[in-house]
């Protein structure tokens, strides 16, 4: 199992949102510099997160996007399934599934045990305790610091 770069970005993107103060607009281009990721790419999945509810875009000429709740009420898991929808670790385990072997595949057990664990895992780990871990290992090697933001923009 493995998951996409599109998860993989989006949560790079939230990350850096959640390092700055509440209320800050910073663009997904200087985001995906920062975090040295496609800035299309992230843009694109930039999107989904604004369909969920999580980052909020702002227009014009000072516009990019902002969290729209506090890091510690966004999740990995929540990113997942904004990006990815409802996560299904074997095709048995999708609701439409035309399995010819479910109800009597030992396996059904094993990738439902498997899908709720990594689903449970995700819904852990908040954007306020990846701050935290991320603050705690960035020295003097992170090219800038994690509550810089660009001169541009602003913070309502």
């Amino acid at each position: 199992m493995q998951f996409t770069r599109a998860t993989e970005y989006a949560a790079l993107g939230v990350l850096h949102l959640a390092t700055l103060e509440p209320g800050v607009v910073l663009s997904t281009e200087e985001i995906a510099r920062q975090r040295r990721v496609p800035a299309k790419f992230l843009a694109g999945v930039t999107r989904d997160l604004v369909r969920a509810g999580i980052v909020t875009a702002h227009r014009g000429r000072n516009g990019g996007v902002s969290l729209a709740l506090p890091p510690a009420e966004i999740t990995l898991r929540d990113v997942y399934e904004a990006v990815e929808g409802e996560m299904h670790v074997a095709d048995c385990m999708r609701p439409q599934s035309r399995c010819q072997r479910l109800g009597e595949c030992a396996l059904t057990e094993v990738w439902r045990h498997v899908q709720d664990r990594v689903l449970e895992e995700l819904a852990m780990v908040t954007f306020a305790s990846l701050v935290a871990i991320e603050k705690e290992r960035c020295d003097e090697r992170c090219k800038e610091p994690l509550d810089s933001v660009d001169a541009g923009r602003y913070a309502p």
